[in-house]
């Protein structure tokens, strides 16, 4: 639609309204890109967690190959290994 078809305050009307709009198109597409990037850092984040659960419990399985690790973790059960905090032996 032409705007020499309003009058000056129409046209200063439809020039706010129009404004408004793209306001709120740039507001919801800045939005839409920082819940976009915040999923994407949780999954970085949760692919670290389970990364490092899985070394942690490799770890474990070797010391447990170990006569002494075998000694040393004979009496956790699966399930209390399998939620301790890892433990490094250097």
């Amino acid at each position: 639609m032409s705007l020499y078809c309003f009058g000056f305050q129409e046209q200063e009307e439809y020039q706010q309204l129009e404004d408004q709009k793209r306001r709120q198109y740039e507001a919801e597409m800045a939005r839409l890109e920082r819940e976009a990037e915040e999923r994407e850092r949780q999954r970085r984040l949760e692919e670290h967690r389970e990364i490092q659960k899985k070394v942690a419990k490799e770890r474990l399985e070797q010391l447990k190959s170990t006569s002494v690790g075998a000694k040393a973790f004979a009496d956790l059960s699966e399930d209390v290994s399998g939620h301790a905090t890892p433990v490094v032996f250097v």
